[in-house]
């Protein structure tokens, strides 16, 4: 396994072949992604230890957890990372450093007010998952967060399931409905995150 920072070079350099996507920002879903391996039952001071250590070395976006809980095909889960109370928010905001950020499942209990409640307590990004099963809660929750003008980016579940004219109109619509663009697993092949510059300049 590679140092943290050269990690960081690493994933930087694979994109040079992009020039719109030179500099790409480094998001960190260790809190939220690898919640599934523990329950989501990190500690407040995991996390805040978590993000100060990220923040000092240069990663954008470090990932807390879900809002309003994980996917309901996950079940009930309660460790805290499954739903990220405000006032961890607040914590991390107030420590600066990397900006922190949020998923939103559109099958979780998530709603306008506690969307509210995490931007008042300073989140900077949240990420929406996408997929056609969930469209009316997903366009709810863009259409809110675009109201609110905050900063979001879809996430497109299951991408290597979608042809590239799906992609297209996914990223067509996400741009409507006020999105910054996607995140997109680097897995994904160089046609696609080339093509997207298009839709998300």
């Amino acid at each position: 396994m590679l140092p943290a920072a050269d990690t960081l070079n690493f994933f930087r350099n694979e994109f040079q072949d992009c020039p719109e996507f030179s500099r790409p920002n480094i998001l960190d879903v260790t809190l939220r992604d690898g919640g599934f391996t523990n329950n989501f039952s990190f500690s407040r001071k995991e996390i805040i230890s978590h993000y100060n250590l990220l923040s000092g070395i240069g990663v954008d976006i470090v990932e807390l957890g879900y809002l309003g809980g994980v996917p309901e095909l996950h079940g009930s889960v309660s460790g805290i990372s499954a739903n990220i109370p405000p006032d961890l928010i607040l914590e991390c905001s107030k420590l600066g450093g990397a900006q922190s950020g949020l998923m939103i499942h559109p099958s979780s209990q998530v709603s306008p007010a506690l969307i509210s409640e995490a931007i008042d307590a300073g989140v900077d990004i949240f990420r929406v998952v996408y997929h056609p099963s969930w469209e009316k809660k997903f366009t709810d929750i863009c259409e809110f967060l675009m109201g609110e003008n905050r900063k979001f980016f879809i996430n497109l579940a299951l991408i290597t399931h979608y042809k590239l004219e799906q992609i297209v109109l996914i990223a067509n619509k996400a741009r409507l409905l006020g999105a910054a663009g996607f995140i997109l697993p680097t897995l994904v092949v160089h046609w696609t995150r080339c093509l997207l510059r298009n839709y998300f300049p």
